[in-house]
């Protein structure tokens, strides 16, 4: 017997795009819990205008009184402006709508004209008071929506982490994974990596492609490979999800030396793994390890912070205690995660 009926909307950057791990387990445990699914896609980056106009494209489901929709994930420069007339004929035919927000608007507004800013901030309390349930991955996320739009919608859902077999096996490689942009500090990651005499530390595997706009980015961090550190530090490329395991096995450390970010899938995803964290001290970041433990942070975009941690765990490497790992693999498990959805879609409107 069917629970009924799903339409999850996902935005991607590129049509080239391929669901991600978690976006994948959460369909699986939507089907195992009986629901019937419809999945549309939205490009942000290739043909912006062109592909923004599909809001009105997928109106159309809204005529099914029976069908839940799932917005995964909404960003400012993801959704565009005609997610506002979507929400609101979903209001006036009384439609449930559940929006999943993945980054807060200061990080995605930080660039922008004071005046601009207002504007990203104003369209986003749209979103949130035009939606049946908002729901975020964060606290800090969920401090931040209060700020501007408070509203008893608001629900905090961390990132998932799909479980895995963990290989065990001998961890000797330091590594960086995900999408490369200046945000991330790929450049000081190895910068700092190169203050040190080539061998003494772990070799370094940066796993991941340029992100869309950031190939020149992307292009300067290979650049900045000196040849004596040529065959300590790799940049694989983007692997692909039945590598994953077998390369992330391989790790002994994931660094994410971010300058800013409001979550991270990554790390959710390195520590199912059992691959424990030096992250720059962000507030994701500080309030995952004073929950789970599982690392260490450095000052933000503080080289020798970064330098004095490297030493530190060259000394004495990391690792995630059983009980860290139970704790995280209950807590940030696909299955919870889809069951709390799961209580929001069996809400009455």
């Amino acid at each position: 017997m069917s629970s009924g009926s799903l339409l999850i909307v996902i935005p991607y950057p590129q049509k080239s795009g391929i669901f991600s791990v978690y976006m994948t387990g959460y369909l699986d445990q939507y089907k195992k819990l009986g629901y019937e699914i419809t999945t549309e896609k939205l490009y942000f980056w290739e043909g912006k205008i062109r592909y923004s106009l599909k809001w009105l494209y997928l109106m159309r489901y809204l005529a099914d009184r029976k069908k839940t929709i799932l917005l995964h994930v909404h960003t400012i420069p993801a959704s565009g402006p005609f997610i506002i007339l979507f929400l609101l004929l979903s209001r006036v035919l009384n439609r449930k709508v559940i929006v999943v927000s993945h980054e807060t608007v200061q990080t995605y507004a930080k660039h922008l004209p004071r005046f601009a800013r207002w504007i990203a901030y104003f369209y986003e309390s749209l979103v949130v008071h035009l939606s049946s349930f908002y729901v975020v991955h964060t606290s800090f996320h969920k401090k931040e929506i209060e700020s501007f739009a408070p509203t008893p919608k608001l629900r905090v859902i961390p990132h998932p982490a799909v479980k895995v077999e963990v290989k065990e096996r001998e961890r000797t490689i330091w590594g960086f994974y995900g999408m490369l942009s200046a945000k991330k500090g790929v450049d000081l990651l190895i910068d700092t990596y190169q203050e040190f005499p080539p061998g003494s530390l772990p070799q370094l595997k940066i796993y991941g492609a340029a992100a869309p706009g950031e190939e020149a980015y992307y292009e300067s961090c290979r650049q900045m490979v000196k040849s004596e550190f040529s065959s300590l530090i790799h940049f694989t490329g983007m692997i692909s999800e039945a590598d994953k395991a077998e390369e992330f096995s391989k790790l002994s450390l994931m660094i994410l030396p971010y300058r800013y970010i409001s979550q991270s899938g990554v790390l959710s995803e390195a520590t199912m793994h059992r691959v424990p964290f030096l992250a720059s001290d962000l507030t994701f970041f500080r309030d995952f390890k004073d929950k789970f433990g599982c690392g260490r942070l450095f000052k933000t975009e503080d080289k020798e912070s970064l330098k004095e941690e490297f030493v530190k765990i060259s000394k004495d490497p990391l690792c995630i205690s059983d009980e860290e790992f139970a704790a995280l693999q209950n807590e940030l498990s696909i299955e919870r995660c889809a069951g709390e959805f799961q209580k929001l879609i069996s809400k009455q409107n």
